[in-house]
């Protein structure tokens, strides 16, 4: 494979959305579940993308529909940015990017996209499957981190 300068730029802005990322998320003053949901979140798109743009999910690389994937980071950032960036904003956009993760690989299968490919159907079933449980996952942890801050809240408005 020969790489342009565009593949080290792409490259290099996804390393650079995943370090400023783990740097925002590693601020102290939340629980490790938030920190956690947010880096999950975070490193589950990039890498998303970065496998969609080496060899792509459905068939190959070329495949158009691959091109599909790219509305999840756009789920996650719109929808939560949208509520102001607030913790259920965040789950909703966790389980908001799991729904389309199942609904892309759905499409996908139900059509035949990337029927070509050398490992269809097992490639789109087990990535679909994979993303979808760490967005599941992601919003879960979103969850907890919602309870234990609101208790939090609460405890210290009872004093």
């Amino acid at each position: 494979m020969n790489w342009t300068i565009a593949d080290f730029l792409v490259a290099g802005c996804l390393l650079a959305v995943l370090g400023s990322g783990a740097w925002w998320v590693a601020r102290p003053g939340r629980p490790w579940s938030r920190r956690l949901a947010d880096f999950g979140m975070i490193g589950s798109n990039v890498l998303l993308i970065w496998i969609n743009g080496a060899v792509g999910v459905i068939g190959t690389e070329d495949q158009d529909a691959n091109l599909l994937y790219l509305i999840l980071p756009v789920f996650g950032i719109a929808g939560a940015a949208a509520s102001r960036w607030t913790r259920r904003a965040r789950y909703l956009a966790s389980l908001a990017s799991a729904m389309a993760m199942v609904l892309i690989g759905g499409l996908a299968l139900a059509f035949g996209w990337g029927e070509g490919g050398a490992r269809w159907p097992v490639d789109v079933l087990s990535v679909t499957a994979v993303f979808t449980a760490g967005f599941l996952f992601a919003a879960w942890l979103y969850r907890q981190a919602n309870q234990a801050e609101f208790v939090q809240a609460a405890s210290s408005r009872a004093r």
